[in-house]
Parts: C-alpha cells; sequence; structure tokens
C-alpha cells in the first residue's frame, strides 16, 4: 500500500459486480477505496486482491438501509486517507414479482437498499465531499426505472427516485463544487444472469461501465445532472423534456369536452421514449451485436 492516494472514494455493494469493477478500476488509478457490503466473505476476497496489488483500501461491512454504516465508511475514509473526494453508489439487489403478486415487504426491502441506502451514504458523505471543493457523486439507476419493466413496480420505483434525488442534489451542490450524475448500466453480473442471451452477454464486460464512472467520481469530470445509459461500449445521454405547451381558453375552466381535446393534443406530440425498459435494453445493445 502507497499510503498517499491520488483521492479517496466509497464504493457501496462494493465486493461483487460492478462495484468490484468499480473499485478495482479506481484502485489502479491510486484512488483509495472505501469498499462497503453486507457480503462480509466477498469484501474480505476483494480487501485481499487489492491489497496484494499494493493499492490502498479499508472496508465496512454491513448494509447501506443502516445510516451507521454508511456514517462509519465516512469516518474510515477520513481517518485512513485525510480526505473524502467522491461516492458511488452502486448497492442493490432484485426481488421481482408481477404487482398483483407483490408485497409490501418486496416493494420496501427494494426501495431501502436503492432509494434510502443511496439517501444515507450521499447524506452522510454529503460535509466531507464539500469540504474538498471538488466532491463527485455517481449515483446508480436502470432502464427500468427510467421506461418501466414488467414485474418489477419496486425496483422501477426506487431507480426513479434516484434519478429525483439526483435532480436536487446537482442544484444543492454544484456551489460548493460537489457534482451529482447517475448512471443507469448494463453489465454481465448476477443481476443479469438469464436476463440476455450469451451472446449479448459477451459484449457487457464490467469495464465498459467501470472507465465511465471512474471519470464520472473524478476531479476531472464536469457534468453535472447528468444521466448515462450505458452498455456494451455504448452510451447515450437520457433527458426528461417537456412536450410543447397545449394552452387552454379561459372558458375552457371546467370543461370536460375542451379537457378531452387538450389531453389529445399532447397525446398526438411525438416523442421518442421508449416504450418499456426492454425496449431501451435493446436501443443500445442490438447495434453492439452481430
Amino acid at each position: 500500500m502507497t499510503g498517499n492516494p491520488s483521492s479517496a472514494v466509497i464504493v457501496t455493494g462494493a465486493a461483487r459486480g460492478l462495484g468490484r469493477a468499480y473499485c478495482e478500476k479506481l484502485a489502479s488509478l491510486g484512488v483509495g477505496i472505501v469498499a462497503i457490503d453486507f457480503d462480509s466473505d466477498a469484501l474480505e476476497d476483494l480487501m485481499a486482491c487489492l491489497h496484494q496489488r499494493g493499492h490502498d483500501a479499508v472496508s465496512v461491512a454491513g448494509s447501506v438501509v443502516d445510516p451507521e454504516v454508511s456514517s462509519d465508511a465516512v469516518a474510515a475514509a477520513l481517518q485512513t486517507f485525510g480526505r473524502l473526494d467522491g461516492v458511488i453508489a452502486n448497492a442493490g439487489f432484485l426481488r421481482d414479482s408481477s404487482f398483483a403478486k407483490s408485497t409490501l415487504e418486496q416493494f420496501r426491502d427494494v426501495i431501502d437498499v436503492h432509494l434510502v441506502g443511496t439517501f444515507n451514504i450521499a447524506r452522510a458523505a454529503w460535509s466531507a465531499l464539500r469540504d474538498s471543493g471538488h466532491g463527485r457523486l455517481v449515483l446508480t439507476s436502470s432502464s427500468a426505472g427510467l421506461y418501466g419493466s414488467y414485474g418489477q413496480a419496486n425496483y422501477s420505483a426506487a431507480k426513479m427516485g434516484i434519478i429525483g434525488l439526483m435532480n436536487t442534489l446537482k442544484l444543492e451542490g454544484v456551489k460548493y463544487g460537489v457534482l451529482t450524475n447517475t448512471v443507469a448500466p448494463l453489465a454481465n453480473t448476477r443481476l443479469s444472469d438469464g436476463v440476455f442471451p450469451n451472446e449479448v452477454l459477451r459484449d457487457m464486460d464490467p469495464e465498459w461501465i467501470s472507465g465511465i464512472v471512474a471519470h464520472l467520481v473524478s476531479p476531472e469530470c464536469t457534468a453535472n445532472g447528468v444521466v448515462i445509459e450505458i452498455g456494451a461500449g455504448q452510451l447515450r445521454r437520457v433527458t426528461i423534456e417537456p412536450s410543447a405547451i397545449v394552452r387552454q381558453n379561459p372558458s375552457d375552466k371546467g370543461d370536460t369536452e375542451a379537457a378531452r381535446a387538450a389531453v389529445e393534443q399532447l397525446l398526438a406530440i411525438r416523442t421518442q421514449q421508449p416504450a418499456d425498459g426492454g425496449a431501451a435494453v435493446r436501443d443500445v445493445l442490438v447495434p453492439a451485436t452481430p
């Protein structure tokens, strides 16, 4: 371990999949890592690998649902590295079910890990990121949140909630140099098992995502409030844009027929939004496959 990292970044959901790819990429760039994960065995393996390569890394075992875990991670960054420059909120899991069969417990569990967990780490790190003068937050959404996905009402709600959180953090942080962006990644991880055919999975190396995220969490990044879909070496920016305004006459107020006509006018305005998360995934991945 060098003991003198160029910066320090907290990664949640760090022990496997994309989280591990982020840790390995950032560590190779000289960044000090604070890794959070509930899987203590996988976390121990990550630490052993990073330390064997001479990288600076410490870990905090626990769930992001517990705000004390996030507080402990921030304390570990400041104690170990004397600084905190970035946060990658990556932790998440799935509990899929059709809406008719879903339960409140399933909904809360997913909301807690994805949305509340993201809030917990962002809130715990906020002061330290402001103090750094160039703090960077990278949040994690999904095409399911952006466009919807059958059987994933809980996951979709959580992931779109993260976009709302980013939209406020980008405003409150910018005057302190804190920039917040969001990625909607597609990668070959445990979450993608059985979802995509093997020929597609071959193109979905997590390194495609880790390089982009490493930039977004670096002081060199100037983006703020940007949502990026990434997969198989392809990126696109996703924005929420209002349509042209349909104006009603004063005499139309309360008139149900005028209301119907106004809505029909809105529906006639063309948009390019994918029909659902599956269509969005195909848009991103299909050009990369033979």
